[in-house]
């Protein structure tokens, strides 16, 4: 009786370890299941490099424009695609941190061509089971490309009733998916992401 207790109890500590450690995808092997979504095929797979480069970006994922949808009246591009997680699960909090590194490879990043209709939905984190999706937009990351970007989980970096997103599914086991902007311009662009985690 007392070495099932123990056993039980062990398997908690581990589930619990589990979920403090966090989440993270470094890319060292392959895609670790990520996609590339909003692009001309509905789902893709991103490029996976191997080769490093400065800021600890090494071996890292690779996604590029396959469709331009804009014409006279729209110059923003209707199309947009994302760097998709796979489903994880993860206990948040408003202590938790996402953290990533995005490289701009090619492509005008120059005002006059951005996708600003699309900058307010840089990162977007979802819900699976009622699918309530927050997001976070570009001008409060501060995003500085080639270096790593911290979004904490607080109210004024999200919208999309970050309160009540908090309220109902932080702290406990909940089924997320992560996707971050690739399609930053109105035109042809190559980006890499690398070192995501959730803390």
């Amino acid at each position: 009786m007392f070495f099932i207790e123990y056993k039980m109890l062990f398997i908690v500590f581990l589930a619990v370890c589990e979920l403090t450690k966090g989440i993270k995808w470094n890319f060292l092997m392959n895609a670790e299941k990520w996609q590339i979504t909003g692009n001309k095929y509905s789902v893709e797979i991103p490029t996976h490099e191997t080769y490093g480069l400065s800021n600890g970006v090494n071996r890292y994922i690779i996604g590029h424009d396959t469709l331009i949808n804009t014409d006279y009246f729209n110059k923003n591009d209707k199309n947009i695609w994302y760097f998709t997680s796979p489903f994880f699960t993860a206990s948040l909090t408003n202590k938790s941190f996402l953290k990533f590194t995005l490289v701009w490879f090619s492509g005008s990043t120059s005002v006059e061509n951005l996708n600003s209709e699309h900058l307010n939905k840089c990162v977007s984190l979802c819900e699976k089971r009622e699918n309530w999706c927050i997001t976070s937009a570009c001008y409060q990351i501060g995003l500085n490309f080639g270096s790593q970007s911290v979004v904490p989980f607080v109210d004024r970096w999200w919208s999309g009733n970050f309160r009540e997103f908090s309220k109902k599914f932080f702290r406990k086991q909940t089924e997320y998916q992560l996707s971050i902007l690739g399609d930053w311009t109105q035109r042809n662009e190559t980006f890499g992401l690398d070192n995501v985690s959730i803390e």
